[in-house]
């Protein structure tokens, strides 16, 4: 089935890149700076670690994993296309393979 026109745009801001807080914008030198151990900055698959202000891996699986789940529900046999960030994408294929997520 060929579309015409333009097919529906949703913006989901579940899809957003994970929150690095204070770390945002930083090297990886500048980030470790920020922190008290630089362990936050050298683990960053752990799931409970997050620079100040930024969110967790933890938080980011939950987050796609619901997202993906929505995702499933509503479109179920049907094409979709979704554009997000590196580290989201990752986080939904570990979600739909049941794996753990690498970056």
């Amino acid at each position: 089935k060929q579309l015409r026109g333009r097919p529906p745009l949703t913006v989901d801001p579940s899809c957003r890149e994970r929150n690095y807080g204070v770390w945002e914008g930083k090297t990886r030198d500048e980030a470790k700076a920020l922190c008290t151990t630089g362990r936050e900055v050298d683990d960053k698959y752990s799931l409970d670690l997050a620079p100040e202000g930024g969110e967790t891996r933890g938080a980011l699986q939950l987050r796609a994993q619901n997202f993906f789940i929505s995702l499933l529900r509503q479109h179920r046999g049907s094409t979709v296309l979704v554009v997000t960030h590196g580290a989201f994408v990752s986080v939904c294929r570990s979600v739909h393979s049941k794996t753990s997520p690498h970056m």
